[in-house]
């Protein structure tokens, strides 16, 4: 899976932390899958409160992983659409099940 490389290669921490960031970065991702496209802010607002992933404010949570990841994933998939001017993630549906 994808995102298991990604993970591996850019979030931060080990064990524990580790993979409870890696839990965050797949609830994130399945977000983006439910909602077709979201901001910043909505992954903040929606992801972090039940996937703070040891993280003490959405901001860092989001600058020093998630944003990584998500940024990787588009990056090496198809799926995920980086983020357009206007900050906004799309997941693209048509290629979802390309891995």
């Amino acid at each position: 899976e994808a995102i298991d490389v990604v993970a591996d290669n850019v979030l931060p921490g080990t064990g524990e932390k580790h993979d409870e960031r890696r839990e965050a970065l797949y609830a994130v991702v399945e977000y983006l899958r439910e909602h077709g496209e979201a901001t910043p802010n909505e992954f903040k607002n929606e992801v972090y409160p039940e996937h703070t992933a040891q993280f003490s404010t959405p901001q860092s949570w989001w600058k020093n992983a998630m944003y990584k990841g998500l940024a990787e994933l588009a990056h090496q998939t198809d799926f995920i659409n980086s983020a357009d001017n206007s900050g906004t993630w799309s997941f693209n549906h048509e290629h979802s099940s390309e891995d």
